[in-house]
């Protein structure tokens, strides 16, 4: 009863390694992502969400841009297979501009599901930017 008493829970890890990341850089925030994966008891959780907040907080609370798309980076390296993953960093790429890019990544995702009518869409907007002169 003592331990249950007497629990406190962890902050969740897109907190952790935020806060990580703007104090010490990517390096110490993948070592924090790689020592919460190592525990047994987070071996199976879902990373692929915690890692898309950190990214989409980099972008629109610090207006970090690049630190974001170092971290999306890192989510598709760690999920290939993430429609999720590849989406976040196709609009990360679009909103710096970088149209090849976001094209690029869109089009990963979409592969992964032919079904997300959210890609369709910008994947339609950024190739006719793109015909008009963008990136």
């Amino acid at each position: 009863m003592e331990i249950i008493l007497n629990y406190k829970p962890r902050p969740p890890l897109e907190d952790t390694m935020l806060e990580i990341f703007l104090k010490q850089g990517m390096e110490a925030a993948v070592r924090h992502y790689r020592e919460f994966k190592a525990d047994p008891m987070n071996e199976h959780a879902d990373a692929v969400w915690p890692l898309r907040l950190v990214g989409r907080r980099l972008m629109n609370v610090h207006k970090r841009f690049p630190a974001a798309i170092e971290i999306f980076k890192f989510n598709v390296a760690e999920h290939p297979r993430s429609d999720m993953a590849l989406f976040v960093l196709g609009d990360a790429y679009e909103r710096t501009g970088d149209v090849k890019q976001a094209i690029e990544n869109y089009e990963k995702s979409l592969a992964l599901n032919p079904k997300n009518w959210e890609i369709v869409d910008q994947l339609k907007a950024l190739r006719e930017k793109q015909g008009r002169g963008g990136q």
